[in-house]
């Protein structure tokens, strides 16, 4: 129902007073959600594009994730790594991700965990140092996450000094005149500058998974967003030799691998993609590709996660 008792420039000012300034926030008080529909507190309704940046690929308060939840809040919610439920979600992720090797998975809470804990898997494998990452990706917001992530602003400004060992080449775009050549020259230089091969441990490449349309099969995959339907919920998996690298207790956390997010991953995945998810992002993708297509090699996609690269000038 509408709320009455406020207008929206009070709300505003009770929320600058309690939240931070460094949390970006909207002047949109969402009252509630449904599918792919926000209503806000004076009852206007939205369509919510972003799908909670990228979380909600089944969309908001979905039946079957409502169920889900529910079935493990009645039965077990702090995280245990020896119980019964971890091995079916386990080998769904295990089916789902490249490669035909065997594997494990840790599951964790956020990206930026997930990101962290490869790393230091990585690491423990191959006893090298250092990371390669690419120019302009974003891998999360702690500190080992943000030297990683290769925008300064405003993920970065203030907040260095940053980890040691982290390096950056840039990514190929068309548009910014970076072909896939100049990517692997700039990263054979790095090699010979800056970093011996030897001390190189993880470098992230950035249908199901955006990696499977570079024909790349990974050691180690991260996933976070859409793993639990807007429920905290994060892994790393990978060959199974690798994820053993780390000692006994050397990874995992006090919260790491919410039953409840597990259950709600292990929801998700059931479902069939060819029905719910990668096929059909893949082919809703198709009509906004073609309607961008004047401006391409501006737009850059798989499917309907694209991006729009913007110029100064029209004629470059």
């Amino acid at each position: 129902m509408p709320d009455n008792t406020d207008d929206v420039s009070m709300r505003a000012e009770r929320l600058a007073a309690s939240v931070p300034r460094g949390v970006s926030t909207r002047e949109l008080f969402v009252a509630r959600a449904e599918n792919a529909e926000l209503w806000d507190m004076e009852g206007r309704r939205f369509i919510d594009f972003s799908a909670g940046i990228g979380v909600l690929n089944t969309g908001h308060r979905h039946h079957g994730s409502g169920r889900a939840a529910n079935g493990m809040f009645h039965s077990y919610v702090l995280p245990r790594r020896r119980l019964r439920f971890l091995c079916a979600p386990c080998g769904r992720l295990h089916q789902l991700t490249p490669g035909t090797f065997g594997k494990k998975t840790l599951f964790v809470t956020t990206e930026a965990e997930a990101t962290e804990n490869a790393i230091k898997i990585g690491r423990s494998a191959t006893r090298r140092r250092a990371v390669v990452a690419f120019a302009g990706g974003f891998h999360g917001r702690t500190l080992l996450a943000m030297a990683l992530t290769g925008k300064v602003h405003p993920y970065k400004r203030g907040f260095g000094p940053f980890p040691a060992d982290v390096y950056h080449v840039p990514f190929p775009s068309p548009y910014g005149r970076i072909t896939t050549q100049h990517a692997l020259g700039e990263l054979d230089r790095l090699f010979h500058a800056d970093v011996d091969p030897s001390d190189v441990a993880v470098a992230r490449t950035g249908k199901m998974f955006g990696i499977e349309h570079a024909d790349v099969v990974p050691d180690l995959i991260t996933m976070a967003k859409g793993l639990g339907g807007g429920f905290s919920i994060a892994a790393v998996s990978g060959r199974d030799s690798i994820m053993d690298a780390a000692h006994a207790g050397g990874s995992g956390g006090t919260f790491a691998g919410s039953p409840i997010g597990i259950a709600l991953l292990t929801q998700f995945s059931t479902w069939s993609p060819k029905k719910h998810s990668a096929h059909g992002r893949s082919r809703s993708g198709t009509p906004f590709a073609s309607a961008w297509k004047p401006w391409r090699p501006a737009f850059r996609r798989p499917a309907i996660f694209g991006g729009l690269e913007q110029c100064k000038q029209s004629n470059s």
